[in-house]
């Protein structure tokens, strides 16, 4: 195999290399919170994480690499949590699972703001990878059934495009709820009403 050509982030592969770099990722992403992406240099997530600087630059090379890592996991844990909740309401109704899917996702942008929304936001890059995890991550089997089984006198194409609209829908309106300077109004009325709007989209007579 060859090397890792420069400047390319390292990948985990050992339990103890992944342990690091999980404590790196939580300092990087403590520091986000509390003091915004200008925080985010290898010497204070060195300090903060309590190890050395080389420690950092084995697996990232520079501050971009790091907002990447951190974009990409802190995406792919609300991913896991969005997944988790949807296995719990997998019996619900329609009307039922959409607008309480839209509260999760609320409750998942608000803990991970920082990262998802303030640091995002700074860097053209970052917004791109994290639309792509997440229209990538919202396309999981799980949903993909549970739409089936609800819309099944629709053909595969029309459940697969159910699937990526209103997912793509209630991902990127509880974003812009979070990312409001105010809250419009109050969070469960806000899930409820765009719950409503995603309902009547599958509800309706195919053309």
């Amino acid at each position: 195999m060859g090397k890792a050509k420069e400047g390319e982030r390292r990948k985990p592969k050992q339990a103890r290399a992944k342990e690091t770099v999980d404590v790196l990722l939580e300092a990087a992403a403590r520091l986000m919170a509390e003091e915004g992406s200008a925080a985010l240099t290898t010497t204070r997530i060195a300090k903060r994480a309590g190890t050395s600087v080389g420690s950092v630059y084995q697996y990232f090379p520079d501050r971009e690499a790091i907002a990447e890592a951190l974009v990409e996991d802190r995406s792919l844990r609300v991913a896991g949590a969005a997944r988790d909740e949807l296995r719990k309401l997998i019996s619900a109704p329609v009307e039922e699972l959409m607008p309480r899917s839209v509260e999760t996702l609320i409750d998942l942008y608000r803990e991970n703001k920082a990262v998802l929304i303030d640091l995002v936001d700074t860097d053209p890059n970052l917004r791109s990878i994290a639309q792509s995890l997440a229209a990538e991550l919202l396309n999981f089997s799980t949903y993909k059934g549970y739409l089936t089984h609800h819309l099944e006198e629709r053909d595969r194409e029309d459940v697969e495009l159910a699937v990526r609209i209103t997912g793509l829908v209630g991902v990127s309106a509880a974003r812009a709820f979070v990312a409001a300077p105010e809250e419009p109004v109050e969070k469960e009325i806000f899930a409820r009403e765009v719950g409503k709007m995603l309902t009547r989209y599958l509800s309706a007579e195919e053309d």
